[in-house]
């Protein structure tokens, strides 16, 4: 996924709610790509390939290797499938799909355009807005 042109751009800007609020943020597409990375550079990757290698090597090896060896490829296997079925998951249900950003954090020209709206909005605002860009 190629994300220089929302980098450049800016990346559109949503309320609570979901409505598109007409803005695109360059610092909005910055904590999302920094998001997306994480997500998938570092929480996937290490739920699903350094947690179970980590587990199988400290916790079930040297609780098997004597007292019982012919269960070593059973709970090898299900310390694996165990990682990528269920731990991975809950890692990415743990990370909220859309990221919150602060309004005061936005550029200034985005910041007065949303202060403006919420003066003239009967309900008021909340101090942040969403990139309008799902992660998963």
């Amino acid at each position: 996924l190629n994300n220089e042109p929302q980098l450049r751009d800016g990346m559109p800007l949503v309320d609570a709610e979901g409505r598109t609020l007409g803005l695109d943020s360059r610092v909005a597409a910055a904590a999302t790509v920094a998001r997306a990375t994480l997500l998938q550079a570092v929480l996937v990757p290490s739920c699903a390939l350094l947690a179970p290698t980590l587990l199988v090597r400290w916790l079930v090896t040297p609780r098997l290797w004597m007292s019982a060896p012919h269960l070593l490829p059973l709970a090898a296997s299900a310390t694996i499938l165990g990682s990528v079925f269920v731990l991975t998951p809950l890692a990415v249900a743990a990370v909220p799909a859309h990221v919150p950003i602060a309004i005061e954090d936005l550029e200034d020209e985005i910041r007065l355009e949303l202060q403006r709206r919420a003066a003239g909005d009967q309900r008021g605002r909340a101090g942040r807005v969403f990139s309008g860009r799902v992660l998963y």
